[in-house]
């Protein structure tokens, strides 16, 4: 052999002992399994950022051994939404991730949306809600802030604890030569086994796991693990459609063999896809579901009840706190691998996994979850993890203790001092009435149209806007009417109240402008309006910064100008329309 080739040989072989050092566990294959329905959640097609068709990814999830899947692609809600329907004998779901000013929101279940649902995170779950839709909030712990979910003031159906792509950009996000070597001891290893590289990579929700915890002591809040799969791997950090700084993987079918959520509907799947594809979302909103890192181990097999005064609860259920709790967990984990029952956020029982666990607790309030850990392997990855059972001891706000979901819940708008809308209450300053108006002017941008009158209604007047917006994909468009508030602003003001109706649905946004060297700053709070006249009570204590760099709340003596305005956030170029206010005053 010459001497080059003795070279190569033993390059080769290096390399081979290298990544052999380096490469993940095997899969563990284990006996058993259990019927839980397994699929995948939040998926990316080439209708937005991923790579395959529907058909396609739906062939691979088959190829995987999955039987459902939910596309998320990102969108506004304003694309009609397909139906439930099979694909490869896979039950596919058609959701869409929507870009708010909180984070990423995951809406399921909806129809086509009247208009563009953006802006505000609690607004558009409040749109998601209005039309039938439940909403999850996405990769909360992202390293990506534009990614994150931050309003948990808001009423979520779902939270997503764990996210194969959040694991990876937290890779990236360490940087330097630290990250270049995860990276390419990744990338090497993935070649021989994939989807067992991308589960070394999970640590499992732990940072999210209080944050759930917290929530779902007030409300019904399901857990949803998603695999955020693009078969498109983003090494930039930066736009995902750029694909000069893309590769071409990890591929679906890797990813599915990865992560899965394995879901129990009330009844079997029948074929039928409507009928199948409500049965699903049903049990994923109520939280009938466990997640499961199957490149650690695979295929799983787990079940969690809880016995309380004669009644079998099922992760998912809340109910009342009536006597002591049986717990009883069976699975088919192995003996290296360790069980975690948690209790309120603590750790009540942890054993070795064993085929069947009971534990018993005194009676009271608690959410008891589990957790199952692959302790033998390198970061001790969470093989399985579960929803919780909830007992309450009382009925709070929202939740009632029967009840498994809000997903028909309309946010109500804060309530300022002085009661709900409508209330009589003596008001600071009118603005406009039957009797008086302080002058309203318009504004608005280049090639956008409004014009406004005073009309007669029953009842009283009314202030009319008729706009306009142009098409095309220039940004920016509005138009607007104005109140000129003049020298001490807002005063002593707490809230602003009006009516208001439109010629169709539509988000009007209310905005307050305070004078400023370069560009006004601006608050504002969205509400959304229809042919149904209806009353309005805004707290300015509730208005959010338009910009962010805006401070916090404004300085009310210091506002000059109160704005009603339709602009692109929640309305589609070309768009025109009509609404109208009334008795609008300050209190």
């Amino acid at each position: 052999m010459t001497r080059p080739w003795r070279m190569t040989a033993a390059l080769v072989a290096a390399v081979v002992v290298l990544v052999g050092l380096v490469l993940p566990p095997a899969r563990l294959s284990l006996e058993g399994g259990d019927d839980a329905i397994p699929g995948a959640f939040h998926v990316h097609t080439n209708r937005s950022d991923g790579r395959g068709s529907p058909d396609e990814v739906a062939a691979a999830a088959a190829r995987a051994g999955l039987r459902f899947l939910v596309f998320t692609d990102h969108g506004n809600g304003t694309r009609a939404p397909d139906p439930p329907t099979y694909r490869s004998g896979v039950l596919c779901l058609d959701g869409v991730e929507i870009s708010t000013d909180d984070g990423h929101l995951i809406a399921l279940g909806l129809p086509v949306a009247p208009y563009p649902l953006a802006g505000e995170g609690r607004d558009v779950l409040e749109d998601v809600h209005r039309l039938g839709g439940i909403g999850v909030a996405a990769h909360p712990d992202s390293p990506r802030t534009a990614l994150q979910w931050r309003d948990w003031e808001v009423p979520l159906d779902g939270l997503e604890l764990v996210n194969l792509e959040t694991e990876w950009r937290r890779q990236v996000a360490i940087g330097g030569f630290r990250m270049a070597t995860r990276v390419a001891r990744s990338l090497s290893t993935y070649l021989i086994r994939p989807s067992e590289t991308m589960a070394a990579l999970v640590t499992g929700g732990d940072e999210l796991a209080p944050r759930w915890t917290a929530l779902a002591g007030k409300r019904h809040i399901a857990m949803f693990a998603g695999v955020d799969a693009h078969a498109h791997l983003d090494v930039g950090g930066g736009d995902r459609s750029d694909n000069r700084w893309g590769l071409a993987f990890p591929g679906y079918e890797a990813i599915f063999r990865t992560l899965t959520m394995r879901v129990r509907p009330t009844r079997p799947l029948t074929g039928d896809a409507l009928s199948d594809g409500a049965q699903l979302l049903d049990a994923l909103k109520k939280g009938r579901s466990y997640a499961a890192l199957e490149g650690a181990a695979s295929p799983p097999a787990f079940e969690l009840t809880a016995s309380v005064n004669g009644a079998e609860l099922l992760p998912g259920d809340d109910a009342a706190a009536v006597g002591p709790v049986r717990l009883t967990l069976r699975t088919n984990a192995p003996a290296s691998f360790t069980t975690t029952i948690w209790r309120n956020g603590a750790v009540f029982h942890q054993e070795p996994a064993s085929p069947e666990l009971t534990v018993e607790a005194a009676e009271g309030e608690g959410l008891y979850r589990a957790e199952i850990r692959a302790v033998d392997r390198p970061g001790a990855p969470p093989w399985v993890l579960s929803n919780a059972v909830v007992l309450r001891s009382v009925v709070r706000g929202e939740t009632a203790l029967s009840t498994r979901g809000s997903g028909g819940a309309i946010t109500p708008l804060r309530t300022a001092p002085g009661g709900p809308p409508g209330a009589k209450a003596n008001p600071f300053r009118i603005l406009f009435d039957a009797r008086h108006d302080i002058g309203w002017l318009t504004e608005l941008s280049r090639d956008s149209k409004v014009a406004m009158d005073v009309v007669s209604a029953s009842g009283g007047r009314e202030l009319h806007a008729r706009f306009g917006l142009p098409g095309g994909d220039v940004s920016g468009h509005f138009v607007a009417i104005v109140a000129d508030l003049g020298a001490g602003g807002l005063g002593a003001a707490k809230q602003l109240r009006f009516t208001a109706r439109s010629g169709a649905p539509m988000r009007l946004s209310v905005q307050l402008r305070v004078p400023n060297s370069g560009d006004a700053l601006r608050w504002r709070r969205s509400v959304y309006i229809d042919a149904d006249s209806r009353p309005f009570d805004l707290a300015f204590d509730d208005f959010r910064p338009v910009e962010r760099s805006t401070p916090h709340e404004p300085t009310l003596t210091d506002v000059r100008a109160l704005l009603f305005v339709v602009d692109q956030t929640n309305t589609s170029p070309g768009t025109s329309g009509h609404f109208w206010l009334r008795d609008v005053g300050l209190f």
